[in-house]
Formats: structure tokens, C-alpha cells, sequence
């Protein structure tokens, strides 16, 4: 069933900055009348887009019931790519002069879609026809099951006579099926900037600093993230000490901050950028993954060294030596896709018995290799639409390959990951299944421990109070819930950052909530291991906000107190000029940290 009603809102800026239009997604009646006087290079003309079938999909015109338009331009990807592996491309009949003004118009939605987001995903740009390519505009969308109007403004980097200039739709990112229609673009000439002309800003609701969810949120924080942290200070006969400065510096957080790195990046020490590399990551996590190494295919040796098993345990030593919690990704994606290829002997003539065992020994294998070194696996990754393995074996050998697991690794955590939980438009069916299946693998007595949500997001996000919707939804089963693989699929540096802060503050204010997890180190520094807007949002909460630093004198009781987060610390006591160093763990249950100073 889709949403009937959608909470997420196109804050569309119109011109001049006069005043702004709220456009919500699932209402496109009309959509944005743009400013007066732009005459149509481009209009409609669906007959100047090639069509056809190829290698990563197919391109053709169809009928649509579009808000002003009755035809559409539908690509269908069945090879997931880059983005320009498929494209719906057209060159603008008319010639355009160097710094014109111009606006380009077009409606989009999404028929159907693979990708994590839960939503259609392209890249729309205007530029130059043919190589090199250069672009006077261009930018990653992404769009729900409904009509959405996009609006993209831009000045023309060169003059380019007809048909020089080009519009392009690319959707070859992801195995999907997207429809666009009233294909307009307008020039104003040198009459208007790009900055008088409205553009699509992708926003949500809840997204004002005074939001009334921030409120509760800080409040569930601070009852369920802190405790009171006190020292007491006394000298060898346990008499209090006054006056005594103490500095209570917090050292690690006890909630799961983390990133999925890459293995090579980590491991290769031939690499002068290595060390940086881990630097970067000490600084910022206590807990880690790799986005690939642990996959069945690089275990068996299909990837090559660099994602092999000795890198992979020279990784998870690494880890384990600088104190990471560590969690596997992934034992079991049970799909032929995702398999080694060996076991591809099954695909046209499958062995029931064969293959359950191969899946069994595989559990084994690794999972008493790395045993001391990772502290949490997903078990089954995205069972929603990677089920070939249980189309052939039965569905029982879901709790089957829990209790192998559970079996060879008593203390760990084992998780089940899926995509398209929390997500904007994610389809309901999506939520529904990854349901049914915590049902089914409790019910027959699977190991099941941890509920695992991958948080990859679109350009439309949704709101806050949403979230916090879905995450009540799935704590009513009483596990603990982690955010294993976060990303938001924008180039809106500042929707980035704003609802990186605010989901992440969502979830950590959550009594379910465990740990957090970004999906690749890539969105948080650049090259040169400098924050991304991502990464100063993250730091801003993780570092700052949510760390603890203390420093104060005892009182008449020698005792200093403070509310702190929970977490490991290191107090440093000083008198007259002797200091005493130790280290506590803050939790809901710790008591008072006692000091004796020495008397010499």
C-alpha cells in the first residue's frame, strides 16, 4: 500500500525572494507557475528523446496521466551502474547564447525501484551535446511513486548553436523505472538571474530550529544518555578534601558511533595515507565495519587480495588491537547475485540438500575464524528482495542459519539488516515484510538480537516525528535497534548536514537505539581528510554536544557532581601540587568515584 498522504514538502523559493511556496509531493496539481517572459527552447517534445532497448535497460514513450501532460519519456534500468549507463538525452533545437538565463522544467515519478532509498534516483543535467560534456547545470534527485514537479535554474557556460546544448535524464544507478513528462526549458535571456528564478529545494517538515519534536527529543537525551557522574576526593585517613580541582574528560561513548571503512584504505602500509586514514577514523568512532571484505564472495576469494581473508584479518586486528566494537556484514545475502560463484553449479540445477549445507559450512567458516573479533554479525541481509535461497530451500532456513551462527558464536550479537525501513517513500509492503520476517525467525526460535536498520536515504527525507513513528513500530518487539548503513543521496550540502543532525539526534534520543552507523567513510572527509558538511554535523553532536568535559573544585564533602553522558572517563585529581589519575565507566547504576590523595 503507498502513502496516502505524504509529509515531505518542496520548499520552493520563488522570485525576487519575495515570498516562498510549500509544495507538498503527492499534490502536483498545477505545480509552479514560473516567473513571466521565459520563451520555450524546449517544450514537450518527447519525439526528440531515442528510444530503444539496450545492455542496462530500455527507453520508450507511453501514455501518462501527467498534471498537465499526456505522455511521458519511461526508463527502465535492469543492470544497476553509474548514472549515464542509461540515459534519456535530447538536443535543444534552438541556439543558445553564453550567461542566458534559463530554467528547466520537468515532472518525474517513480513506477518502481531497488534502490536502498526506497526511491527512484537520477541525475538531471543541461550541457553540452557531446564531448567533453561540460555541464551548466547538474544535480542528483530523487523522487516517490507520485507526479513531481522539479525546477532547475541555470546560466549557459557557452554559446552553442542548435542542437549544441543538451537535456539529460540519467538513471542508470539503480535497477528502477521512472517516468518524466512536461519537459520544459525556458530562457530568459540576460533579463533575469538564476537567483530571480524558483528552484526545487528538497526539505521536511520538522526542520525548524524550534520544531516542538526537539524538545522532547533533548528531554528523553537527557533521562536515558546521562548519569550523575560524582568524584569524591579524601586524603588517606578518609578525611574530605576541599578544594581539589578535578577534570573529568570523557574518553568514549558507551552508544555505538561508527562508520563501514574500506578494508585496503585500513590495511595497505605502503600507503603514506593509511596512517592518516586511521587517525581519522580513531578520532571519530568506537565502533566499525567493512563495507565488503565480509561478504561470502571476498571471503571465498572471488574479489581478489585486497577484499581476501588474510586483508580481512589483518583488518579485524587492527580493530580489535585499537579497541573497535566490531560487526560483520554480512554472512548470509540470499541471492545469486550475492553468492560466490561457486555456488552458481545451483542456479539451474539446485540441490536443496547441497546448498544447505554449503550455506552451513560457510557460517562456520567464518564465523570461527574471526570469533574474538567481531562482536556482531547480520546474519541475513535484505531477505525483503534477495530471497532466491529461500525460494529453493524453504523458509525455515532463515532461523536455520541463526542458530548456526548462535551456535559458534554464544555472545555475539546477531542482527537481521534491511533497506527501506525508515526511508520517505519507502513502499509500506517494505516495512510490512522486514515484520513478518522478525515474527517468523522469533516464533521458530532463531537467535535473533538485534534489529537492523540500514538508513539510506534519497533527496526527500522524512520528518523527524516519522522516524520516531517507525522506530516505536519496531521496538515493540524489545530488541535493540542499530542504524547499520547511513547515507543521504543529495548534493544539497545543507539538507545534508540539517537532517544528519536531526535524524541522528532522533535516534540517539531513542530507548531502543544502540548505535549508528555511516556507510562509507567517503561522505565524511575528503581526499585530503577534511570534514564534509556531513562529518561537521556528526562531530558538532558526538564531539561536542554530546561530550563531556568537566573540570571544577570539591566542596566542603570533597565532592564534585556533575550530570554526564554515559560513556568511559579519565579524572584527573590535583592538590597541592600531587595528582591522581583514574579511569570509570559512567553508567545508570555506577556510584561516586573515590580518590585517596597520598599524603606525600
Amino acid at each position: 500500500m503507498l502513502y496516502r498522504v505524504c509529509l515531505v514538502s518542496l520548499l520552493v523559493v520563488l522570485c525576487g525572494g519575495c515570498r516562498a511556496l510549500v509544495q507538498t509531493a503527492l499534490s502536483p496539481v498545477g505545480g509552479v507557475t514560473p516567473p513571466t517572459g521565459g520563451v520555450a527552447q524546449f517544450q514537450d517534445t518527447l519525439a526528440a528523446f531515442a528510444v530503444g532497448t539496450g545492455a542496462k535497460g530500455s527507453r520508450e514513450l507511453v501514455g501518462a496521466h501527467g498534471p498537465s501532460f499526456n505522455r511521458a519519456i519511461s526508463v527502465t534500468t535492469i543492470e544497476r551502474g553509474e548514472p549515464w549507463d542509461l540515459t534519456a538525452g535530447a538536443r535543444i533545437p534552438q541556439p543558445i547564447a553564453k550567461d542566458d538565463v534559463l530554467l528547466l522544467i520537468f515532472w518525474a515519478r517513480t513506477l518502481q525501484t531497488k534502490d536502498e532509498s526506497g526511491q527512484g534516483v537520477f541525475r538531471a543535467s543541461v550541457g553540452m551535446s557531446a564531448p567533453p560534456w561540460s555541464k551548466s547545470v547538474q544535480q542528483t534527485l530523487s523522487v516517490g511513486r507520485q507526479w513531481q514537479q522539479f525546477l532547475l535554474p541555470l546560466k549557459s557556460r557557452d554559446s552553442y548553436a542548435a542542437g549544441g546544448m543538451g537535456i539529460e535524464l540519467a538513471a542508470g544507478q539503480a535497477v528502477q523505472t521512472i517516468e518524466f513528462g512536461g519537459i520544459e526549458l525556458l530562457s530568459y535571456g540576460k533579463r533575469l538571474s538564476v537567483g530571480d528564478l524558483p528552484r526545487t529545494r528538497p526539505t521536511y517538515d520538522g526542520r525548524e530550529l524550534d520544531a516542538p519534536w526537539r524538545a522532547a527529543a533533548e528531554d528523553r537525551i537527557r533521562r536515558l544518555r546521562m548519569a550523575p557522574i560524582t568524584v569524591r576526593v579524601a586524603d588517606a585517613a578518609g578525611k574530605a578534601i576541599e578544594g581539589a580541582q578535578v577534570h573529568i574528560q570523557m574518553t568514549r561513548h558507551a552508544f555505538e558511533f561508527g562508520c563501514a571503512v574500506t578494508l585496503w584504505d585500513l590495511v595497505n602500509e605502503e600507503d603514506p595515507r593509511t596512517t592518516q586514514y586511521q587517525r581519522k577514523l580513531l578520532e571519530l568512532f568506537n565502533s566499525m565495519s567493512f563495507g565488503n571484505c565480509l561478504k561470502w564472495p571476498a571471503w571465498a576469494g572471488d574479489w581478489g587480495e585486497r577484499n581476501g581473508r588474510d586483508a580481512a584479518l589483518q583488518g579485524l586486528k587492527w580493530a580489535k588491537e585499537h579497541d573497535f566494537n566490531f560487526r560483520g556484514h554480512v554472512l548470509v545475502w540470499p541471492a545469486w547475485a550475492h553468492l560466490p560463484r561457486f555456488m552458481q553449479k545451483y542456479r539451474q540445477h539446485p540441490d536443496v540438500s547441497a546448498i544447505e549445507q554449503d550455506v552451513l559450512e560457510h557460517i562456520d567458516d567464518e564465523t570461527t575464524a574471526t570469533r574474538g573479533y567481531v562482536a556482531e554479525w547480520d546474519v541475513i541481509n535484505e531477505p525483503y528482495d534477495n530471497h532466491d535461497l529461500m525460494d529453493i530451500c524453504g523458509r525455515h532456513v532463515m532461523v536455520d542459519w541463526f542458530k548456526r551462527a548462535r551456535q559458534n558464536l554464544p555472545e555475539a550479537r546477531l542482527a537481521l539488516n534491511d533497506y527501506g525501513i525508515l526511508t520517505t517513500l519507502a513502499n509500506d509492503l517494505h516495512q510490512d515484510s522486514y515484520e513478518e520476517n522478525i515474527r517468523y525467525l522469533l516464533e521458530g526460535g532463531a537467535p535473533l538480537t538485534v534489529l537492523g536498520m540500514q538508513g539510506h536515504f534519497g533527496a526527500s527525507v522524512p520528518p523527524p516525528e516519522r522516524i520516531l513513528a517507525t522506530l516505536d513500530r519496531f521496538a515493540r518487539f524489545g530488541l535493540p535497534i542499530r542504524i547499520t548503513e547511513f547515507t543521504i543521496g543529495t548534493d544539497d550540502q545543507e539538507l545534508q548536514a540539517d537532517f544528519t543532525r536531526d535524524f541522528m539526534t532522533l535516534l540517539f534520543s531513542h530507548p531502543s537505539a544502540v548505535g549508528f552507523q555511516f556507510w562509507g567513510s567517503d561522505q565524511l572527509f575528503t581526499q585530503d581528510f577534511n570534514d564534509t558538511p556531513i562529518c561537521a554535523a556528526y562531530r558538532g553532536l558526538v564531539l561536542h554536544r554530546w561530550w563531556t568535559d568537566i573540570s571544577g573544585k570539591t566542596d566542603a564533602a570533597g565532592t564534585l557532581s556533575e550530570q554526564g553522558f554515559l560513556g568511559r572517563y579519565s579524572v584527573r585529581v590535583t592538590r597541592e601540587g600531587r595528582t591522581v589519575v583514574r579511569d570509570m565507566e559512567l553508567a545508570k547504576t555506577s556510584g561516586p568515584l573515590m580518590i585517596i590523595m597520598p599524603d606525600d
